[in-house]
């Protein structure tokens, strides 16, 4: 009877083996093209108008574009930093109705970066919230601590009475890994800031509705919400005027031979 010896594939062989499998399933309709973020293509586009009508008409819907700071009266200065860049649109996506920008906080490696988030940080009129996803390791905390003692040190240096800068680190978290019973796996050996660290998670581990879930909930424990109404409904109302002035221009120019 031919038998064979069962194969042990590398990790890569396995990678490339669900990559394909992913792609097959994409271009059969099994999965739909909008469950997996693709990023790959890079894309600069200028604005173009078939006729005059079809610009005026873009002209008038400029208003609904117009937006407040939104940040305006809150409490604190709030934004969050991903480690995984392949995220950030993903988490910008569940900031943006906030007025919260979103930093790929891998690139807090460079020495510059951290420079001018300091010097941005330390001309708040209010205390500063960073909000940071990432890996639950070694590595990854690191790195969240290095970044935060680095630009609080070039906050020092602009105003040394600058309002407060709070770091927090809303994944992965212990409390995360047992809640969601997130899959685990022990620190690198080389890694050398593993010491007794234990079990480490990565954070492609949280679904995106986990994310939008523990990202939300963060910025809610900062947020005045009565202050996030009020701004809104300037929004609302200043959108309207800008409306009405656009509506008032527009007709002027059409009337023009």
């Amino acid at each position: 009877m031919w038998s064979e010896k069962p194969r042990i594939l590398s990790r890569e062989v396995r990678c490339n083996t669900l990559c394909e499998m992913l792609v097959k399933a994409r271009r059969s309709k099994r999965i739909s093209f909008d469950a997996i973020r693709d990023d790959g293509l890079a894309e600069v586009r200028h604005q173009t108008f078939a006729d005059v009508d079809q610009f005026w008409h873009a002209v008038d819907h400029t208003a609904d574009t117009y937006r407040l700071d939104l940040q305006t009266d809150q409490p604190y200065h709030m934004e969050v930093w991903v480690e995984a860049t392949g995220m950030l649109k993903q988490i910008a996506s569940v900031v943006n109705p906030y007025g919260i920008a979103a930093y790929s906080s891998g690139g807090f490696d460079s020495v510059t970066t951290k420079h001018d988030a300091g010097a941005r940080l330390a001309g708040l009129d209010r205390p500063a919230v960073v909000l940071s996803v990432g890996d639950y390791d070694p590595s990854g905390c690191s790195k969240v601590d290095s970044a935060a003692e680095d630009m609080a040190a070039f906050a020092d240096g602009y105003d040394p009475d600058h309002e407060p800068i709070i770091f927090d680190m809303i994944a992965i978290t212990p409390d995360q890994i047992d809640r969601y019973d997130l899959p685990t796996a022990p620190a690198k050996p080389t890694d050398r800031r593993g010491g007794d660290f234990g079990a480490t998670v990565q954070v492609e581990a949280l679904t995106p509705p986990m994310i939008a879930h523990e990202v939300e909930a963060a910025i809610v424990t900062y947020r005045d919400q009565a202050a996030h109404d009020r701004t809104l409904a300037r929004q609302r109302a200043e959108r309207g005027l800008i409306r009405r002035q656009l509506e008032d221009m527009t007709d002027q120019a059409r009337r023009i031979p």
